[in-house]
């Protein structure tokens, strides 16, 4: 769940698309946001829709802007992070992906037009930064990586851009902050990087936190990734377990339909042994209908909850190997859950004073640990 050192915004500001809806009504061209109550408030709904997992909402706004207003962005951005999210863990080449990715092109082209007439566009800036960060993320996570160096040059120039014009615009905390924050982190924890970051202006992990802290506080359309992000810095990265588990819970609660953050929480309550929460949540959600990554996750989580109230529970035994049954089917984005699988397994084999399948999935388990 972690993968967070690349500036990956994931789908941060798939509903910014709301942002422009009374100004697109009468105008082609991105305008200024509208800052009034009633255009918040609206803007927040569709927000919800979209992390809620309420995709056939986000699809019927998608189309409107696409039919009424084809040279804006909005509706192609829209669309390509919908198909994100039903879709969750993508094939490379897959029907899915290809089209996600096509729809970001557009997306940022769209971005690049409005640019070449007002380079400091804030609605535009945040396009193109939104579009190059999701289809860098995507080309990292395949392997494309002279297309990921691309996307990560030009995307450094919009974050400074970002991190110059913040005090006009209350979402450019989230950028600013992701980048004062990791910019510092990162080459800390790997010092072979040292070297090359005086190519890149300093940070300030402090202030990225603050910054962070403002975004999940006042701003309306980045708020769940200030969220995860904090979530994620406190409980793994600054030794603030508590903090972090808090905004993981907070995150669950302000999106219960969404799967994805349901099993981030699972794995920090796993983490921090609230196996009783865990107990709790595993209960009242349903994964039978979801695609196989999110039934190995489910299953394995499930089998630790089991095999805590019993070591020699049977149906922790058999969570597991439901869980290593749906993870075969599944891409590297199921290796997160291999070494929980595996360390179940042993643990059963080994109550059952069963060595050599004890030895046999403890190796198993340490080549994922």
């Amino acid at each position: 769940m972690r993968k967070r050192i690349n500036i990956v915004f994931r789908s941060t500001l798939v509903l910014f698309t709301f942002m422009w809806y009374n100004q697109l009504v009468n105008a082609q061209a991105l305008t200024k946001i509208s800052t009034s109550s009633a255009y918040e408030r609206y803007a927040e709904e569709g927000l919800y829709a979209m992390y809620n997992w309420q995709f056939e909402k986000a699809e019927d706004i998608a189309n409107y802007f696409k039919k009424y207003h084809p040279s804006h962005p909005t509706g192609f951005f829209l669309e390509a992070m919908s198909i994100y999210w039903e879709n969750y863990p993508f094939e490379e080449d897959s029907e899915k992906y290809n089209k996600h990715m096509e729809l970001l092109e557009k997306a940022n082209e769209l971005a690049e037009e409005i640019l070449e007439e007002d380079e400091d566009n804030e609605d535009a800036i945040l396009f193109q930064l939104m579009s190059k960060a999701v289809m860098m993320r995507n080309y990292d996570r395949f392997g494309r990586s002279m297309k990921a160096v691309g996307a990560a040059k030009d995307m450094y120039k919009l974050v400074q851009q970002c991190i110059e014009l913040k005090d006009r615009y209350i979402e450019f905390y989230f950028p600013s902050g992701i980048y004062n924050y990791y910019r510092e982190y990162y080459p800390d924890q790997h010092p072979v990087y040292k070297p090359f970051m005086i190519f890149f202006k300093p940070g300030d992990k402090e202030l990225g936190l603050q910054e962070l802290e403002i975004a999940a506080k006042k701003a309306v359309f980045t708020n769940p990734e200030s969220l995860e992000y904090l979530a994620d810095i406190y409980f793994h990265n600054e030794n603030k377990k508590q903090r972090g588990l808090e905004l993981y819970r907070q995150l669950h609660q302000k999106f219960p339909g969404n799967k994805l953050y349901l099993l981030e929480f699972l794995a920090v309550l796993n983490k921090a042994e609230k196996y009783n929460e865990m107990d709790a949540l595993l209960q009242s959600n349903n994964w039978k209908n979801l695609n196989n990554f999110y039934k190995a996750g489910f299953e394995t989580y499930r089998g630790i909850v089991l095999q805590r109230k019993d070591p020699d529970s049977t149906k922790a035994k058999q969570a597991f190997e439901n869980a290593l049954y749906y993870n075969k089917d599944v891409n590297s984005d199921g290796n997160r859950f291999y070494f929980y699988i595996y360390d179940g397994l042993a643990k059963y084999w080994k109550s059952m004073g069963n060595n050599e399948y004890d030895e046999k999935y403890s190796k198993l388990a340490k080549k994922y640990n």
